[in-house]
C-alpha cells in the first residue's frame, strides 16, 4: 500500500466523526472512542477533532456559503467534505492550498465520492477565492 498524503488520515476520521455527529444521537461520543479515530497519532486525533468542532460550531453559516455555490445538494458525503474543507478555510486558517488539495484526496479515496472530486476542487477554490466569509468567529 502506498502512503497517503500528508493530514489524509485525521481528515478521513473527521469526516467520519461529522457524519457520525449529524445522523445519530450521541454519535460523535461513539465515534471518538473507535477506529479510525481511535487509531490515529494524538496529533492528528487532535488535528481531526478540532476540524469537527470547528465545523460543526459554524454548520449554519459553513452551509449558507456552500448552498450560494452549489447548483443542486450534492450527496450527504460530499457536502461533509466541503464543510470540513470550509471549517479549515476559514476558521482555522490552514493554506489554501493545502485544504483544496487533501480535500480533493479525500473525495478521490472514496468510492462515493470519487465522481465528486472536481466539484470539491471547484467550491473550495471559489470559496479560497472569495475570502472569509463576514461571520462572527
Amino acid at each position: 500500500m502506498t502512503s497517503s498524503p500528508e493530514g489524509l488520515p485525521a481528515r478521513a476520521a473527521a469526516l467520519d466523526l461529522l457524519h457520525a455527529a449529524l445522523s445519530r444521537r450521541a454519535g460523535l461520543d461513539d465515534a471518538l472512542m473507535r477506529p479510525p479515530f481511535s487509531a490515529l497519532p494524538p496529533r492528528e486525533r487532535g488535528h481531526a477533532r478540532a476540524l469537527v468542532m470547528a465545523a460543526l460550531r459554524r454548520l449554519g453559516p459553513i452551509d449558507r456559503l456552500l448552498d450560494k455555490k452549489l447548483q443542486k445538494p450534492p450527496p450527504e458525503a460530499v457536502r461533509h467534505i466541503l464543510r470540513l474543507g470550509a471549517a479549515e478555510l476559514f476558521w482555522m486558517q490552514a493554506p489554501d492550498f493545502a485544504v483544496v488539495s487533501t480535500s480533493v484526496d479525500l473525495a478521490a479515496s472514496r468510492k462515493e465520492t470519487r465522481p465528486f472530486k472536481g466539484l470539491v476542487n471547484a467550491v473550495l477554490r471559489a470559496l479560497a477565492r472569495d475570502g472569509a466569509p463576514d461571520v462572527q468567529p
